[in-house]
């Protein structure tokens, strides 16, 4: 179990990492993939922005932090429901041993709180939003 929760925080670690290169890619060009406002700015899905105008660097870092959010939500669910399909098979299989209930049990539990943190990770974007307008 250690093990497996300090390499989903390596991943997460060299995502954020790779944030910068994932802003930098494509000739100094990023292509949004949902419309974003923020304040006066509004950001079009589909269109092409210049990373080095201010304004536009914003909508790329913004795209950026919406993909990140996505792959970790992504990777989140699919690991919570092998948690979830551990578990149950745990708890299944127990026979009457209180320890096997107990481990399946928390597995369903760690499944949970994965699902609540991939939720909280689709939400930092839109705080960034809040926080920019």
């Amino acid at each position: 179990m250690k093990k497996l929760l300090s390499t989903v925080f390596l991943i997460s670690i060299l995502a954020i990492t790779m944030f910068p290169l994932a802003v930098s890619a494509d000739d100094n060009k990023c292509t949004m993939n949902k419309t974003v406002t923020v304040g006066d700015l509004t950001c079009t899905a589909g269109e092409p922005y210049n990373i080095d105008d201010p304004e536009n660097g914003v909508c790329c870092v913004l795209n950026s932090l919406y993909n990140i959010s996505d792959w970790i939500f992504v990777l989140l669910v699919a690991l919570a429901g092998i948690f979830i399909v551990l578990g149950a098979m745990q708890i299944i299989m127990a026979g009457g041993d209180s320890a096997k209930v107990t481990t399946g049990r928390n597995y369903i539990m760690y499944a949970a709180i994965g699902l609540l943190v991939g939720f909280l990770a689709k939400a930092i974007p839109s705080l960034v939003v809040m926080v920019i307008k």
